[in-house]
């Protein structure tokens, strides 16, 4: 840039500026398998966790959400890429481009990435064990929940029933996650393919929020 503030941290890397770009927090909440998650709109993302640790995160097409947990609720964050700021703030730091929207808040809780984990095409049943680091003070950590899905199916047992693959996510602890797909039963045909093929590579995307 050619004039305005620039901001860097300890290791040189720049944190705010009027060419920065970022999710803010918009919306956070917390729902029981019978209860409704938000579908992200355009430019929003949907984040999610379990309640419970030691809870494991799974897709579902049954009534209610589309995505559970084996014990408790499933909590999610809404984020949304340069949020409005919060009309209530009076004080704090904004720093604005020069088209005169807001690069950054200092009222708004960002997005911070933490690490992306991508798995090609696991075998069924398949899993893998990850560690991450602390979560810093205020911050609350995430799974970005577009990998929690039916990711691939086998091939169809009879012409209704078929053996689906589904991506989920062991939340031990913020620091000791296992990720990876399963397979289940389902009385609903898949899609026509080969047996055993997989649909899709898993991109599991921790952030805290």
């Amino acid at each position: 840039m050619a004039f305005g503030i620039q901001i860097t941290n300890t290791s040189d890397t720049v944190i705010i500026s009027e060419d920065f770009s970022n999710f803010q927090l918009t919306q956070t909440g917390s729902v029981p398998g019978s209860g409704t998650i938000p579908t992200p709109g355009s430019g929003q993302l949907l984040f999610v966790r379990p309640a419970t640790l030691g809870a494991t995160l799974y897709p579902s097409t049954a009534g209610g959400a589309s995505i559970r947990a084996t014990s408790g609720n499933v909590d999610y964050a809404l984020v949304q890429l340069n949020a409005p700021p919060i009309p209530t703030e009076t004080h704090g730091l904004r720093v604005y481009r020069a088209d005169s929207t807001i690069a950054y808040d200092s009222s708004q809780r960002s997005v911070s990435p933490v690490a992306v984990y991508r798995l090609s095409n696991p075998n069924s049943n398949s899993s893998s064990s990850i560690s991450l680091a602390a979560v810093p003070t205020g911050k609350t950590r995430y799974l970005n929940s577009s990998v929690i899905r039916r990711a691939g199916v086998t091939g169809p047992i009879s012409p209704t029933f078929s053996n689906w693959r589904n991506a989920f996510a062991t939340w031990n602890s913020d620091t000791s996650l296992v990720i990876g797909a399963s397979t289940a039963y389902a009385n609903s045909q898949a899609p026509a393919q080969d047996s055993q093929s997989f649909l899709g590579t898993l991109i599991y995307s921790f952030a805290d929020i």
